[in-house]
């Protein structure tokens, strides 16, 4: 039920960091942190996008208005849900991504037949992932905003390709419409 909101909010992050409204770019991004556990990954990849391709000035701007707040915010959640819970990493997240990470952590795993991504492409076709593929080596060529948006459609792509999905469909890759 979290997905069109989430989208929403991952769609939310990008606009208000391509028009610059730092006040709306540090709200969503502690939505998106409180919307699910992982979040801080969406906004952290979105943010670092931006970030890493911003001038020296707007850096600074980024890091005291979006950065810095955003960042308070989910050591704050994350360490009452600590305290709270005596867990640093939820059992959700440990049983569904962190085996991933970390290989024979769980006494039983099953894995799906393909890959998230490969599940994906294999419904869309391959014709519409070169397409998409070309898109973002596009962007990466073109510089400002469009390497911006493919390098953090890029990194979104990445983790979503190495977390994948316990349940149907694809809700994970709503949030790269955008």
């Amino acid at each position: 039920l979290e997905v069109v909101p989430f989208a929403f909010l991952g769609i939310g992050l990008l606009v208000s960091l391509m028009f610059d409204w730092d006040w709306a770019a540090a709200l969503t991004a502690v939505l998106l942190v409180f919307e699910r556990i992982d979040g801080f990954v969406y906004a952290g990849l979105l943010i670092a996008a931006f970030f890493v391709t911003a001038s020296d000035g707007r850096r600074r701007e980024m890091l005291r208005r979006i950065a810095v707040p955003a960042a308070v915010v989910f050591i704050a959640y994350h360490g009452w849900r600590w305290s709270y819970f005596n867990d640093l990493i939820p059992a959700p997240v440990e049983a569904k991504i962190l085996y991933k990470l970390m290989p024979h952590r769980n006494l039983l795993v099953k894995q799906p037949d393909q890959s998230y991504l490969m599940s994906f492409i294999s419904a869309y076709g391959w014709l519409a992932a070169i397409g998409c593929a070309g898109a973002a080596g596009h962007g990466l060529w073109r510089g400002g905003m469009p390497r911006r948006v493919a390098l953090a459609t890029l990194a979104l792509t990445a983790y979503v390709a190495v977390v994948g999905d316990w349940m149907f469909g694809w809700r994970f890759l709503v949030a790269l419409l955008p």
